[in-house]
């Protein structure tokens, strides 16, 4: 697109204004004289604004056609992308979780077997807690979908949660987080 230069005469058009601006007359009108004087000085103003504006209108005609074209060509683009990156999401996110139902399920299923074949249960001590440590936990609330996309990759991205946490950037949109004391094994 060309660019668009401003011309002697809407040059000579803005210095007018500029000295209509600078060179006003005193608004005080104490004579008949000073009030034909200040009626004559607004009908210039006038003259001037309506001229300037024409011309701005002129100038910029183009510009909005161009911007016009370029977001009836882009944006329902744009809104189909953004509306087939969403399915896709979706696809990916549900694959995920039935991959995650069939392991837990498979794991389910070995456990079951494991403790139907041993003959005596295995008592196993449970290690004395002494300490504890804080740990920040997070919990989607709602629909991964509406985690904001800054902080999720397919699964949510915890090293950017993180960071967003450790720099104080909270809340953050679809998550709820908070710090809980969790038992160290020692």
């Amino acid at each position: 697109m060309e660019k668009i230069l401003i011309d002697n005469e809407t040059t000579a058009m803005i210095t007018s204004a500029q000295v209509a601006i600078d060179l006003h007359p005193d608004y005080r009108i104490q004579t008949q004289g000073d009030a034909i004087t200040l009626k004559t000085y607004n009908e210039s103003l006038v003259k001037i604004v309506k001229a300037l504006e024409s011309k701005r209108l002129e100038l910029t005609k183009p510009l909005r056609e161009n911007v016009d074209e370029i977001n009836a060509k882009i944006s329902p683009i744009v809104k189909r992308l953004d509306a087939l990156s969403k399915s896709v999401n979706k696809i990916v996110y549900d694959w995920q979780t039935e991959q995650a139902r069939i392991a837990a399920d498979a794991r389910r299923k070995q456990l079951l077997k494991q403790t139907t074949a041993s003959p005596a249960p295995v008592v196993v001590e449970q290690p004395k807690i002494t300490k504890t440590r804080k740990v920040t936990k997070i919990e989607v609330i709602g629909d991964i979908k509406d985690v904001d996309p800054e902080y999720t990759r397919i699964n949510l991205d915890t090293d950017k949660i993180d960071a967003a946490i450790k720099a104080g950037r909270l809340p953050i949109k679809g998550l709820k987080i908070w710090q809980d004391k969790e038992p160290v094994r020692g």
